[in-house]
């Protein structure tokens, strides 16, 4: 595919395309309305299309120009060669911003255009909040295009800078290029081009120089081509998500999967010591202290060995692509999706996985401290990893997880969406949540099970039913309903599309990595595996210590009750 057409397009809040002018783009464009509405309406730049061919693109580029609709008619090859560079410092300058790689050091001025993009659709409500959730970043001129990390990159001459955090000072950089640039474009357009451009985050970066250059990212509707509409009145979201309170949540919370038990033990195990050994010091029994540390011992060693284990699979096993994946133990990495999402409550985003716990302040004789009173969860039923060469699903009912971006926050988003504002200053609730979004890259380490085909043609029925604009192709009358006759010609068709879609994936389609009992570990974490091999590097050895000064402590007060 060496031709591409881009178009900006149109977030769907009080504007849109009116129906007569769509259905004029779709006699001279060819396209469908369908194919015309799910392109133009979203946020940020879609592909309407990517052809080998010249003429076919070419000939759309000029019934979109007519309609004085902007678009970026461009080869591969005009945006491949321009540089992408490693920003290893950020520097703010009174007129600019300075940007150092290992190729030197290179100048902005607040009067060029730039763009800012992430991995990931931007927050509404803050920069920090992208920041955080973000992986990679860029900032693109008409010439260059520089890509960092919030954790790694190093900022100065920014007021407020911290010490200890990276990503809370790559926050406060752009908020000061926010502020200051007078031609600053900020795109979230990654995922939705990243099929398209097949070169992931550093072709994204070139493409956006290439639509500054060309003046591309200056241009959008022309006011007359949309109209306003009221916008209909939206309900609150539906999270369904499981809710556990009072002995549900005792139960969920320390006796969740028994199978698994070997995860789970170390919760009961702590439990129990500050029991038994609140219990001995109160009652001045030793039998009772030594029994808290010797539950504790037990505990910790099974636990330094189940590390241990995990810990040489991590660093033995090879990460595999999904293309050649095979039946068996599997690690491999990729982009996490759902089709059935969820919105979490308590941060309001988009997620095939959220879990969160509801904190009460508690006032007692003892002081002030935080109770637990809910638990909420929720997995996606229908849920796949994509790393580029193929797919596999993921039944995330019997995964662990091991999520390092966790949040603190005193309102929910429910509570926001109600109108509920606690007074400032004033926190008697808290929520403590993880959760990964659609879309974040994952790494993934389970058993890979064959999958029946026809399920998977199932669902894909499913998805085409749920998409209205994706039905009306074959509404042949044109009275707006797909009757028996017209879904039966219609099978013939989805099948090959069915076909044409997944199963150039390899082999991978077929399989779903899952719990197996022959093989009891299926983790997935939101780092990659040299941070996740890193971690347990120095827990292995803690907790092989602190098991045998446990061991210890539960030898010598053994041996003092012994001897009396």
């Amino acid at each position: 595919m060496g031709f591409f057409l881009f178009v900006p397009t149109i977030d769907p809040g009080n504007l849109k395309i009116p129906d007569e002018q769509l259905s004029r783009l779709s006699k001279d464009t060819g396209l469908d309305t369908a194919t015309l509405k799910n392109t133009f309406y979203g946020s940020g730049i879609a592909c309407i299309r990517a052809h080998s061919n010249r003429e076919p693109v070419e000939k759309l580029a000029e019934a979109l120009s007519y309609h004085n609709i902007p678009n970026l008619f461009t080869r591969m090859e005009d945006f491949t060669g321009i540089p992408v560079l490693k920003a290893k410092k950020l520097i703010a300058q009174v007129n600019g911003i300075e940007i150092v790689t290992d190729k030197g050091q290179f100048s902005i001025g607040y009067n060029q255009p730039m763009a800012i993009a992430s991995n990931i659709k931007w927050s509404r409500d803050s920069i920090q909040r992208s920041v955080m959730k973000a992986e990679q970043f860029v900032i693109a001129s008409a010439d260059y295009a520089f890509t960092f990390q919030a954790k790694t990159v190093t900022v100065e001459n920014v007021p407020g800078l911290s010490n200890y955090s990276r990503t809370h000072n790559t926050a406060l950089f752009l908020e000061n290029l926010f502020k200051n640039g007078e031609e600053l474009y900020v795109d979230s357009s990654f995922q939705r081009l990243q099929s398209v451009l097949r070169g992931g985050f550093p072709r994204y970066a070139q493409f956006l120089s290439k639509a500054i250059h060309s003046g591309f990212l200056k241009a959008d509707f022309p006011e007359e081509l949309l109209t306003e509409h009221k916008p209909e009145k939206r309900a609150l979201p539906s999270y369904n998500h499981r809710i556990y309170r009072g002995l549900d949540l005792y139960r969920h919370r320390y006796l969740q999967n028994f199978r698994t038990i070997e995860l789970k033990h170390t919760s009961i195990a702590w439990l129990l010591f500050l029991i038994l050994a609140y219990s001995g010091i109160r009652l001045y029994s030793t039998p009772l202290v030594a029994a808290a540390f010797g539950i504790l011992s037990l505990s910790l060693n099974i636990r330094f060995f189940q590390l241990y284990r995990l810990k040489n699979l991590v660093q033995d096993i090879p990460l595999s692509k999904l293309r050649s994946v095979s039946a068996g133990f599997v690690e491999v990495m990729g982009r996490i999706h759902g089709r059935n999402r969820f919105i979490s409550p308590v941060s309001g985003a988009e997620c095939v996985y959220f879990r969160y716990t509801r904190e009460q302040l508690i006032n007692s004789r003892d002081g002030n401290h935080w109770k637990t009173v809910e638990i909420g969860e929720a997995f996606s039923e229908d849920c796949y990893l994509d790393d580029g060469t193929g797919i596999i699903s993921l039944n995330l009912k019997n995964a662990n997880f091991s999520i390092s971006s966790k949040e603190t926050v005193y309102r929910s988003y429910d509570e926001l969406n109600s109108g509920l504002v606690p007074v400032p200053g004033i926190h008697q609730t808290r929520y403590r949540e993880e959760y990964i979004q659609d879309g974040r890259t994952v790494y993934v380490m389970g058993t890979a099970t064959p999958v029946n085909p026809l399920r998977r043609f199932g669902e894909y029925l499913r998805e085409i039913k749920k998409d209205k604009n994706r039905l009306l192709r074959f509404d042949l009358d044109g009275n707006g309903i797909i009757d028996e006759s017209e879904w039966q010609a219609a099978l013939p068709k989805l099948r090959q599309e069915f076909l044409s879609r997944y199963m150039d994936k390899g082999q991978s389609f077929s399989l779903m990595i899952d719990y197996n009992k022959d093989f009891p570990v299926f983790l997935i974490s939101d780092q990659p595996e040299e941070k996740l091999l890193k971690k347990l590097k120095w827990k292995v050895p803690a907790t092989l210590a602190l098991g045998f000064l446990t061991f210890v402590i539960f030898l010598i007060l053994l041996v003092s009750i012994i001897g009396g």
